[in-house]
């Protein structure tokens, strides 16, 4: 378990320099926290982390993920919350055993489609992005319990919204959703807690 949390390092060659020595003999590492610095970039270095079981780079200022991210495939948890994301890249699909996936407050516009093949997810968290409607692809998620979709710009529920039965929980609060969507879903869920 390694935390360099809130160190600020906004540097890129610090960061490229300093990841690679660490991360030399620490193939084993499982939970790595890289959470309130000025990160510009996604460390390359990460990838080499193929036991990698928990991810978070919360609060930076990271764009980009690289389009091999999939190579950390034991990834269970990845927290990506308040950076400056505005896409993912589809090899994120081979990380078939992540349950959490937080992508709040990034300026995401489109999920993936490719995603749907994450079926262990039970966290989706697109909280505070640029989405207009709900992505289809999490029609998937049938082990899926927990959606967050608050303050995106999303105005209808979708009827394939209906078949997620183990959805215990929805947060849509701050999005420009017609009542009626509302109270058809609240109908065809009645157990759902719905957040709007």
């Amino acid at each position: 378990n390694l935390s360099i949390n809130g160190i600020c390092l906004k540097f890129l060659s610090f960061i490229s320099m300093n990841f690679h020595h660490t991360f030399n003999n620490t193939t084993n590492l499982k939970d790595l926290y890289l959470d309130y610095n000025k990160i510009l970039k996604f460390p390359k270095a990460i990838l080499s982390l193929k036991k990698l079981e928990v991810l978070s780079i919360i609060n930076n200022k990271i764009e980009q993920l690289p389009s091999n991210i999939g190579v950390l495939k034991k990834l269970e948890i990845l927290s990506l919350i308040d950076n400056m994301l505005t896409e993912i890249p589809e090899s994120l699909s081979k990380c078939t055993k992540i349950r959490n996936l937080y992508l709040d407050y990034n300026k995401i516009q489109l999920y993936p489609s490719s995603l749907g093949k994450l079926k262990r997810l039970w966290l989706l968290g697109l909280r505070g992005n640029q989405l207009k409607e709900i992505p289809e692809t999490i029609k998937n998620y049938c082990k899926l319990a927990n959606l967050d979709l608050a303050q995106n710009n999303i105005s209808q529920i979708p009827d394939f919204l209906y078949s997620l039965k183990k959805l215990k929980k929805l947060d849509i609060s701050n999005n420009p959703i017609e009542q009626i969507s509302l109270d058809h879903l609240k109908q065809v869920l009645p157990s759902l807690k719905i957040l709007y």
